[in-house]
């Protein structure tokens, strides 16, 4: 199957990622396995290899989510990958491992995400680190309140 885009570029990679990503929402794991293959970048897209992470995690398959963790730390920015290495720690009940991570993610980043700044409230909280929790979460909300980015 070869999709083509409206401008009559070849480049299918997009389309495929983002195909896999909608029958993922689905949890339909087998059609999202199937567009990321079709990718062909199973190994060297960053986006597809955290998606391949994000359904590992939803089927609660540790050894090949880490597997995957460990392509991800050679493509991705130091800070989303030490996001992720939290996800997959929480995931398992690894909830140290994960706030260090997470902890280390949004020390990484300059700027870090909803995303991370929220992964790092709920690991504060699992490991009793309050202060650092409620610190986040008072970002969060300075941040992002009324949905509105500042």
């Amino acid at each position: 199957m070869k999709l083509v885009r409206k401008n009559g570029s070849e480049s299918d990679t997009p389309v495929y990622r983002d195909l896999a990503q909608c029958y993922f929402i689905l949890n339909d794991y087998e059609n999202a396995r199937k567009f990321i293959e079709m990718t062909g970048q199973e190994k060297e897209n960053r986006f597809i290899v955290d998606l391949q992470i994000q359904i590992y995690l939803k089927e609660k398959n540790e050894e090949k989510a880490r597997e995957k963790l460990s392509i991800l730390k050679n493509i991705d920015s130091p800070s989303y990958y030490l996001h992720r290495c939290s996800t997959v720690e929480y995931q398992f009940n690894h909830l140290n491992e994960a706030y260090k991570a997470s902890l280390a993610a949004v020390n990484a980043d300059s700027r870090p995400s909803f995303e991370m700044l929220a992964q790092l409230v709920n690991c504060a909280i699992e490991t009793g680190e309050h202060a650092v929790g409620l610190e986040n979460l008072k970002i969060l909300d300075d941040r992002y309140r009324r949905g509105k980015r500042i």
